[in-house]
C-alpha cells in the first residue's frame, strides 16, 4: 500500500512506519489504531456479527510493558471478548526482537488474545520464532504462492503448513 504524501510524491507504507522508529511515535500509534479498531469491532459485534481482528503491530509494541494492561481496560470499555483479537507482528520484527515478542506472547496470551507473524518463511529460520512463539496463526510469505504458481512446487509450501500444525498454529 502507498501513502501520498504532502508533497505529492508516494511512499510505501512499510518505509512510511520504519521512518517513525522512534518508541514514543510508534507506541502510540499502536495504541491509537487498536483503539480504533477495537471501536469499529465492538460496532460491529454489537449487531450480532461473531468478527475477529487482525491488527497489524509495529515492533515497539513487542516492548510495551504497558501495553498490555491498557488493552484489558479497552476491551472492557468495548465489551469485547479477547479472543476477538489477534495481534500481528512481521517476521522480521518478531526475529529481530526474539526474546521481548517471547514475553510478550506470553502475556498476550493471558489476556485471551492471539498472536499472528505476517510475511512468515521469510526468515533463513522461520520455524525458530514459530516454537519459541506459539502464535494462533502465521500469514504465509507472499513470495510461497507467487513461486507456486510459476513452478507448481508445492513442498516449500506444504513444509511451512505442517510445522504449523505441530504447534497447532493456523496458516493463512
Amino acid at each position: 500500500q502507498l501513502i501520498i504524501r504532502e508533497d505529492g510524491n508516494k511512499i510505501d507504507v512499510n518505509e512510511f512506519l520504519s521512518k517513525l522508529n522512534f518508541q514514543n511515535v510508534n507506541t502510540r500509534l499502536d495504541r491509537w489504531i487498536l483503539l480504533e479498531a477495537t471501536k469499529k469491532l465492538a460496532l460491529k459485534r454489537d449487531n450480532g456479527e461473531d468478527i475477529r481482528l487482525f491488527i497489524n503491530q509495529t515492533s515497539n509494541t513487542l516492548q510495551d510493558q504497558t501495553l498490555l494492561p491498557w488493552l484489558s481496560v479497552a476491551l472492557k470499555a468495548g465489551n469485547l471478548p479477547p479472543e476477538a483479537l489477534i495481534f500481528q507482528f512481521r517476521e522480521e520484527d518478531i526475529n529481530d526482537l526474539l526474546k521481548p515478542a517471547g514475553q510478550f506472547a506470553e502475556n498476550l496470551k493471558e489476556t485471551g488474545c492471539q498472536m499472528s507473524i505476517a510475511g512468515y518463511g521469510t526468515n533463513p529460520e522461520p520455524h525458530k520464532a514459530l516454537a519459541h512463539l506459539s502464535p494462533g496463526f502465521i500469514k504465509i510469505a507472499e513470495q510461497y504462492t507467487t513461486a507456486l504458481s510459476k513452478t507448481n512446487n508445492i513442498d516449500p509450501l506444504k513444509e511451512i503448513v505442517s510445522k504449523a500444525a505441530e504447534t497447532e498454529t493456523k496458516a493463512i
